[in-house]
Order: C-alpha cells, then sequence, then structure tokens
C-alpha cells in the first residue's frame, strides 16, 4: 500500500499450496546452483571437506615417488651390502648352497622323475646358462662337451677380451685367482707410494676402511663388471666420483689385517662372479726374467 495515499499497489493470495510450491521451487534452485558450483567452478575447493583435484594429483604422484625411491633405496642398500660381503671375502659356496639345497627339496617333497623331462625351450636357455657358467668359472660342478654349448666358449671370450683394460698397478703378480682357497684376486707387488689406476671408466661404489682389507675402493662399470682395490694406504676417490679409464684412484700400501706387505689385491667381478683378471689384463709375472 502506498503509505500516503493508502492505494493498494500489489497483493498476494496466500494458500497452502502456493506456499508448498515456493518453498519447493526455492530449495530445488539451490540444490541445482550448489550443485553447479561443486561440480563445475573451483569454488568447491573453499568448501570445507573438499580439496583441489590439482592437489590430489599432485599428493598421488608424490606418493608413487616416494615408493619408488623407497625400494630404489632398498635395492641400493641391499647392492651395497653385497659389494661389502665381497670386499671382506664373504663369498658363499654355490656348489655347497646348490646341493644343500637339492637335498633339502628331495628331503620335503616326493617328484616323479617322468615330470621332470624339460621342455626345448628349457633345454636352450640351460644350455646356454651352462656355456656362461664354464667360462666364468662358477662352482657349480657343470660337465658338457663343447658341442653342447649354444653359444661356443671361445665367442664369449672374444666379445668380452674386445673390451679395454688398465693395469691397475705397475709390479708383478705374486699371488695368482684361487677359488679353492677363497683368493677371489691378484697380489700385485710394487714400489711404495705409487698410484691405483681404474682399470676402466665407472663410478665409485665403495670407498671405505675395512679391517681386513684396510683401506678399500670398488668401482661400477659398464655391463655388470665391478673392480675392487684392497690394502691402499689412501683413498683419492670418494663414494659417487666418476673415474676415467686408467685415473689414478688411490696409492698401493699395506693396510688391513690380511696385508703383510706393500702391494695391491685386485678383484674383477662380472655379474656377481668372480673372474680371473689376467685373463682380460695383461700383468707381469714375479720374479721378472
Amino acid at each position: 500500500m502506498n503509505e500516503e495515499t493508502l492505494e493498494e499497489k500489489l497483493s498476494f493470495t496466500l494458500s497452502k499450496i502456493n506456499v508448498f510450491v515456493l518453498v519447493t521451487t526455492l530449495s530445488l534452485v539451490l540444490i541445482i546452483f550448489t550443485t553447479v558450483i561443486i561440480a563445475y567452478t573451483p569454488l568447491r575447493e573453499y568448501i570445507p571437506g573438499y580439496a583441489s583435484v590439482n592437489l590430489k594429483r599432485d599428493v598421488y604422484t608424490l606418493k608413487l615417488r616416494a615408493d619408488s625411491l623407497a625400494k630404489d633405496a632398498n635395492q641400493k642398500e641391499i647392492y651395497l651390502a653385497n659389494i661389502r660381503k665381497i670386499l671382506n671375502d664373504e663369498v658363499m659356496d654355490n656348489e655347497t648352497n646348490y646341493t644343500n639345497a637339492n637335498n633339502t627339496a628331495d628331503s620335503k617333497v616326493d617328484v616323479d622323475p617322468s615330470s621332470l623331462n624339460p621342455s626345448a625351450q628349457d633345454s636352450i636357455f640351460r644350455k646356454e646358462v651352462e656355456g656362461q657358467i664354464k667360462y666364468f668359472g662358477k662352482t657349480i660342478n657343470q660337465k658338457q662337451s663343447e658341442s653342447d654349448v649354444s653359444v661356443p666358449v671361445a665367442e664369449t671370450k672374444v666379445s668380452f677380451k674386445n673390451m679395454f683394460f688398465y693395469t691397475p698397478l705397475s709390479g708383478y703378480v705374486t699371488n695368482v685367482y684361487n677359488p679353492a682357497i677363497k683368493h677371489y684376486g691378484i697380489d700385485i707387488v710394487s714400489a711404495p707410494n705409487q698410484p691405483v689406476k681404474a682399470v676402466q671408466e665407472g663410478y665409485v661404489v665403495i670407498s671405505e676402511w675395512a679391517l681386513k682389507t684396510g683401506n678399500v675402493i670398488a668401482i661400477q662399470h659398464a655391463n655388470n663388471l665391478i673392480s675392487v682395490y684392497k690394502h691402499n694406504s689412501a683413498l683419492l676417490k670418494k663414494q659417487g666420483d666418476h673415474v676415467d679409464g686408467g685415473e689414478a684412484i688411490a696409492i698401493v700400501g699395506n693396510t688391513g689385517t690380511l696385508s703383510s706387505g706393500t702391494h695391491l689385491h685386485f678383484e674383477l667381478w662380472f655379474n656377481g662372479t668372480p673372474i680371473d683378471s689376467r685373463e682380460v689384463i695383461s700383468f707381469k709375472k714375479y720374479p721378472l726374467k
């Protein structure tokens, strides 16, 4: 109504049905409006309980990376632990483990011999593995002829020898590779304060002092090859350093309880198995003639 003339300007007729329709319509409009905001606009981030889609994606990505880093760190810890065992000459006898494992299996499970016939693929794979065992000198006793190897041993040797190696130390070999007495490397005698050189390019994975082997440095090379240098008087590289082939990495010495004179104990490992480094590196024999 007009306040001055009291003239009626607008009027509403209210009833139960009108009020119900009005309240219902307003409620639907509010619900639709809220749904649109939550589903299609960034304003939902300001509603308690709702997080940013990008934030959720980032959290999920970071969680995957954290899991991957944890697995990678665990694998590296296991890898370094195995290398430390190598440095301390804690190498398990594969033949003993192989025999014990077979005896344990035979004592627990009765197997029908007729069910153990290998397939054609198994036979081919076995021949390849046995050929590698025959060359790299694992302690598992494998008896086979040259015709039983799918990849000739000579070809494997040639492909391995095609890799160039620097001589780690100028000196004379006084003790050779002998896995029977757990001597997995060679001993090289030289004058004091001579530099010890990396046989190939790689990264230092171990550079530390051990009770038995003194100052030890180990280098990871390509093709799953690791070289180990023991009893040094000083280490010139630290863990993680990149070294070139022929670069000085240590000074020859007489450290560790297993050393009785100035010399270098050098080991070469391929796929976790020690090999005779004299087959790929030329050393001087002692005494010199």
